[in-house]
């Protein structure tokens, strides 16, 4: 006979793995499918109703709300379309140095601002640019967007996997340059993206370097309207940044500082805030916010715990055994499954691991964290960016077909997986 606790064990991850099969099935929305889930656990006695909002991370919830509306006021500044046109410019109207410079541009701006947003700044410049080049904007736009994500988990800001991290171990914003003394996120990222640009280079330069180049420039000064708007707006946004680093200092959590800057924002521009409030994808938030008590209600049940006594086999053995483990696994796995969920699992799991055999988790954090980002890039499932860029690119007439999709979102995933795995070993297994 199964005893409560076995019971509510099967229960939880009964409930856990059908929400995620709802949300890759498409069958409804996610934050619906969240929503479910969560029911279904208090229903069936997994978790009460008082633990819904005690399992929420806010912490979490109030920097991604902050910065999403710190980064919706930064679109509309046309700071972006001006850094693009400026890049154009400086490419001299060549393809190829136009597509490297342009991703890498995007790239270093989804480390502040989500990268589906960044996909749609973008989008505009790159499809303009190709039309006077005479070149099919759709491989531009994919690649761009495929930079865009590799680079979200680069600093604390860019994405919910690296906040999920910092709240989960507790590292602040200059963590993710260096952690324990060694590189972390952002050296890392930042390597990998040189090693890819340059493949990358030498493919669009066999592609594309015996087409036309184009003279025609955008005037620059069209993009930024209201200077006062855009000075302002730039200055709360790299001053918010500036706080968050500052976060031991200042004593406050970093939810707290992102909301923060986003209000004053509000309060001092006095203008947008409706519509930019609009713009938020808070059907995400909601996710976001259900999935965090999904993941609790394992938690509670002891299915973490499982896990990890699990995982602990492989990571005790060695740790580049283990590393090497949960690398590769999370690389491939979130291409096909719900990559936060996932990630959020792991992470309590590597916690929880590290805290009953006395192991620093550090290493299996990164290595979790940075295959998860990077193996997200095999599928339109794991990249919400990669289906905006489809959708984009459809809707220009250029539409994407399954085999251009994947003759550039494999290779590429494969080599930027490569390139950080040997230089996560590199810093945190052979140093």
């Amino acid at each position: 006979m199964v005893d409560g606790m076995v019971f509510l064990q099967i229960i939880a991850v009964a409930i856990f793995l059908l929400t995620i099969v709802i949300i890759l099935l498409n069958l409804i929305d996610r934050s619906l499918a969240a929503m479910l889930g969560v029911i279904l656990m208090v229903l069936f006695g997994v978790i009460s109703p008082n633990e819904i909002v005690k399992f929420v991370d806010w912490n979490i919830i109030g920097l991604l709300i902050g910065i999403w509306l710190i980064a919706g006021y930064f679109s509309k500044t046309g700071v972006p379309e001006l850094i693009a046109a400026k890049t154009l410019k400086k490419s001299g109207g060549n393809p190829v140095t136009f597509v490297i410079l342009i991703s890498f541009v995007a790239a270093i701006i989804s480390m502040f601002v989500d990268n589906v947003v960044v996909v749609l700044m973008f989008a505009p410049i790159i499809i303009y640019a190709c039309n006077k080049m005479k070149i099919n904007p759709k491989i531009f736009i994919l690649f761009t967007a495929l930079m865009a994500n590799l680079e979200g988990t680069a600093l604390l800001i860019g994405d919910l996997p690296p906040m999920m991290l910092a709240s989960i171990s507790g590292i602040g914003f200059l963590d993710f340059f260096i952690s324990e003394g060694r590189p972390a996120a952002f050296p890392i990222l930042m390597l990998t993206t040189v090693g890819v640009l340059i493949v990358f280079w030498f493919y669009f330069k066999r592609k594309f370097n015996n087409l036309n180049q184009t003279k025609n420039f955008l005037e620059e000064e069209k993009f930024v309207k209201d200077k006062r708007f855009a000075t302002i707006t730039c200055l709360v946004f790299v001053g918010t940044v500036i706080l968050l680093a500052a976060r031991d200092i200042i004593g406050l959590p970093f939810g707290l500082i992102g909301l923060s800057g986003a209000v004053f924002l509000a309060v001092v521009l006095r203008r947008g805030f409706d519509k930019v409030l609009g713009e938020i994808d808070w059907r995400a938030v909601f996710f976001y916010c259900f999935l965090f008590v999904l993941v609790g209600g394992l938690n509670k049940v002891g299915i973490i715990r499982m896990l990890a006594d699990y995982l602990v086999g492989y990571v005790l053995t060695d740790v580049f055994v283990g590393i090497s483990t949960i690398y590769w696994i999370s690389a491939f796995l979130v291409a096909f499954i719900e990559h936060d969920a996932y990630i959020l699992l792991m992470l309590h799991a590597i916690k929880t691991m590290s805290l009953l055999h006395g192991l620093n988790p550090f290493p299996f954090w990164w290595a979790l964290v940075l295959a998860g980002t990077l193996g997200s890039n095999f599928t339109m499932v794991g990249a919400p960016a990669l289906l905006v860029a489809l959708n984009i690119c459809e809707k220009e007439g250029c539409k994407i077909s399954t085999t251009e999709f994947f003759k550039l979102t494999v290779p590429f995933t494969l080599i930027s997986l490569v390139v950080c795995y040997f230089l996560t070993l590199c810093f945190w297994v052979i140093t």
